[in-house]
């Protein structure tokens, strides 16, 4: 959508190397490049826990943070937004956070 930006983010693991990488790279909504980062750990992770779970999100939107967290389930358009984030996030990411960052 114009005007916003568009994260990507993957994961990938090596056995022999005993390593877990992490990817991100963020566009401009034309597809143009902004940045992008790599992390390596020093140890092997399964797919399906380093693809889905032990994750700290951090926002700086403390609005969307403290609805996020509060479980109330709010009529509005925003509410409904956050109702289903949260819904999908607890059932993919049992050992992960969410929390305000400035």
């Amino acid at each position: 959508m114009p005007g916003r930006y568009k994260c990507n983010i993957d994961a990938t693991f090596s056995n022999s190397l005993n390593r877990t990488g992490i990817g991100i790279c963020i566009r401009e909504s034309d597809g143009s490049f902004v940045l992008a980062k790599t992390v390596l750990h020093p140890c092997f992770l399964l797919v399906d826990v380093g693809e889905f779970d032990n994750v700290d999100l951090e926002m700086d939107s403390k609005l969307t943070v403290d609805t996020f967290l509060s479980n109330k389930n709010e009529m509005s358009e925003f509410g409904c937004i956050i109702t289903s984030c949260r819904s999908y996030f607890n059932s993919l990411f049992s050992t992960s956070r969410v929390e305000f960052v400035r």
